[in-house]
């Protein structure tokens, strides 16, 4: 209960009607709701235009600091956005790690059945309308978790940073795509102390753009285990998932999930819930099984 503290939670807004902070305000006295809206429209009273929002031209977090309530302690705020640009990247607290990197060789390109690709070599640097960094204050401590979002000229997003602040810890993630925007990769690097982890992943697609396979390979200090098939999927000639192998070696999945339907494409059943063998059904390795009964009786 904030109200005997005198704690209310607040948000913060630029020109455009965007939230770009959110806080505490510890006021001095206990207020009901009545009171604090008298306080607030006080504040806003005969004032010029620009007081009821902020811009990036200031020095809490790089906003100004004229809207309801001012004054409030920097670490007070639990989150900040920033749009439109990367000028905040510019401030001590993120700096030159949080500039956008291409995964370097070989990891920057990889190929799949559709053909070879490569990640992005640069973002968008015009972008517009869009969420590109945000800080998010870890409650209970001064830390920070900081993020910068970076676009192609799509507005897809094609790398996220990440620093823990708690835990010294960065994470870049890049996404590759196709022209009709199906996601065909990602690389994760997270680094940790001296160690780095790197995870990477790509994807497979037919000709509808359904997800045919998905494949992991996990990279610990340099060390690179072997790539896993980690899903395979299968479509009967209606687009409708019948089959997902998971975890496939050797051509053999850990576990077969197997999904059926009536005629009008209601999910009938999950494996089958005796989890016997049938002609439509591979239940050697099956862990569950579950049918579902629309307009039956249960034991029909």
């Amino acid at each position: 209960n904030q109200r005997p503290l005198g704690e209310w939670t607040f948000t913060k807004y630029d020109g455009l009607n965007r939230p770009v902070a959110t806080g505490i305000y510890r006021h001095p006295t206990v207020e009901d709701q009545a009171g604090m809206q008298r306080l607030v429209n006080n504040h806003y009273t005969g004032v010029p235009a620009d007081t009821w929002y902020e811009d990036f031209t200031g020095t809490l977090h790089g906003y100004t600091d004229r809207s309801f309530p001012t004054g409030v302690n920097a670490d007070d705020y639990l989150t900040i956005t920033y749009y439109d640009d990367y000028g905040f990247c510019g401030r001590a607290e993120f700096g030159p790690d949080f500039n956008y990197q291409k995964p370097g060789a070989p990891h920057d390109c990889f190929s799949i059945t559709q053909g070879s690709y490569c990640y992005e070599n640069a973002a968008f640097a015009r972008m517009k309308g869009q969420v590109t960094g945000t800080k998010t204050r870890i409650l209970g401590t001064h830390h920070w978790i900081r993020s910068v979002t970076y676009y192609d000229d799509r507005y897809r997003v094609i790398q996220t940073i990440t620093r823990d602040e708690r835990l010294s810890s960065l994470d870049r993630l890049s996404t590759a795509y196709n022209f009709p925007g199906w996601v065909l990769g990602t690389y994760l690097e997270h680094n940790y102390q001296s160690r780095t982890i790197e995870i990477r992943r790509r994807y497979t697609y037919d000709h509808a753009g359904r997800l045919l396979q998905g494949y992991h390979q996990l990279v610990d200090d340099g060390v690179a285990e072997p790539e896993v098939l980690l899903a395979e999927n299968k479509y009967n000639e209606l687009g409708e998932l019948i089959e997902k192998n998971l975890h496939v070696e050797g051509a053999t999945p850990h576990q077969s999930v197997d999904y059926r339907y009536n005629i009008r494409g209601w999910l009938q059943s999950i494996n089958n819930s005796p989890l016997t063998n049938g002609p439509d059904n591979d239940e050697s390795n099956d862990l569950f099984g579950m049918e579902l009964i629309y307009n039956g009786l249960l034991n029909e």
